[in-house]
């Protein structure tokens, strides 16, 4: 008999869809599942769009630059620790799954008190404070990184399992040519990848607008550049402007594409061999096309990427909470699947050299992308899921 499962996660996406991965491979698998978020984190907005039944509770964050946060902290995690008990007495659940964020202190802590098996998903290398905390009611922690362990009490060792972090089915599904003959690239240039979230990062749009000369006159080379919405407006008029300045007549012509996916379309803008998206709806199929990405550090685009074996140049966010995405960062670095760059230190002309070091010495890329195809965790989700059945078994 399948269970009924809890999950809960929310916030951001590095711990929206890790949770919601999960999800819907329960429900594939004849799970009735219970999705448990906030009202206002982007699980509110996803999670209803995947068909999965949605519930909320009250938590908010506390921020440790306005200490006065603390009181309404306090006050919502009463509310919604109410909440969640309503919500564990009426779906009655089998066990429930953490994946992080502030939401999950209410639901784990209600778990824990109504003795229902806790199974906690911590993606990144630096565990995050509500994954510490509620460690210790946890029948498994569920680790994306070996280098978490060390974050915990040596007592709760037997409790550690590194499975790596759930990656969508579509990202271990994507093929190469599909990716190119999507986007219409050439297979015989290489391409790059540049993605900085779902918002964007500022820092590396600017060190790739900066660079855009040395990217058109690469013919070698196409990018595809993920700005975010907010940036998008602005990084096609200075491609525009690039590309008038750059060469006259129809090739420096900037065009307006929309390509439908599954879910949508794919709309972007195309100058010679840069083509720019303001959010890129088919990810799985850009990973699969690319032999290079720049990237932040956050742990879910680190697991995609090592999934379809991407060498990085990597970025950290230098605000992440205990920063986590240098750590992160530094895992891959080591195992020589990534370059790391601080924020700070990144220029245009600091791309451009990290990115013409990486193209032109014969090899590195093929070692890089060899180096990240073994440190790949592709059946992550499966793991995690075993470990959920096997505490079902048991409650």
């Amino acid at each position: 008999m399948s269970p009924r499962v809890i999950v809960t996660g929310g916030g951001t996406g590095g711990h929206v869809y890790p949770a919601l991965t999960l999800a819907q491979a329960l429900r594939r698998e004849g799970s009735e599942v219970l999705y448990v978020g906030t009202a206002r984190g982007l699980e509110a907005r996803v999670v209803p769009a995947a068909g999965i039944p949605f519930a909320t509770v009250i938590s908010r964050p506390f921020h440790r630059t306005r200490p006065w946060s603390i009181v309404g902290t306090v006050m919502a995690a009463g509310g919604g620790l109410g909440q969640a008990f309503r919500l564990l007495r009426q779906f009655r659940p089998d066990l429930v799954i953490a994946t992080g964020g502030y939401v999950c202190g209410p639901v784990g802590l209600a778990a824990a008190m109504r003795h229902v098996p806790l199974l906690l998903q911590e993606q990144n290398a630096v565990p995050g404070r509500t994954s510490r905390y509620l460690a210790r009611y946890a029948r498994y922690v569920a680790l994306g990184f070996e280098e978490a362990i060390s974050y915990f009490p040596a007592a709760w060792r037997d409790r550690l399992v590194v499975t790596g972090n759930p990656v969508r089915p579509e990202v271990r599904a994507a093929r190469r040519e599909e990716g190119l003959r999507f986007f219409r690239l050439d297979g015989r240039c290489r391409t790059l990848l540049v993605a900085g979230g779902s918002q964007g990062a500022q820092r590396i749009n600017r060190a790739v607008q900066e660079a855009l000369p040395w990217f058109l006159g690469r013919p070698d080379l196409q990018v595809i550049w993920a700005t975010g919405e907010r940036a998008y407006g602005e990084v096609v008029q200075a491609l525009r402007a690039e590309a008038q300045r750059s060469r006259k007549g129809p090739r420096g012509a900037v065009n307006e594409e929309r390509v439908p996916t599954g879910t949508g379309e794919q709309r972007f803008t195309r100058s010679r061999n840069v083509l720019i998206a303001p959010f890129l709806e088919a990810m799985p199929l850009a990973l699969a096309a690319a032999d290079l990405a720049v990237s932040r550090a956050g742990a879910l685009s680190l697991a995609e990427l090592l999934v379809q074996a991407v060498p990085a140049i990597l970025v950290p966010y230098p605000f992440a909470a205990d920063d986590h995405q240098s750590r992160n960062a530094e895992v891959l670095a080591k195992g020589g699947a990534a370059r790391l760059v601080a924020d700070e230190e990144l220029s245009g002309e600091r791309l451009a050299r990290e990115i013409q070091s990486l193209l032109d010495q014969p090899g590195t890329l093929e070692r890089m992308k060899e180096a990240a195809a073994g440190m790949a965790r592709p059946r992550a989700t499966e793991a995690i899921l075993e470990l959920a059945h096997r505490m079902a078994a048991r409650s």
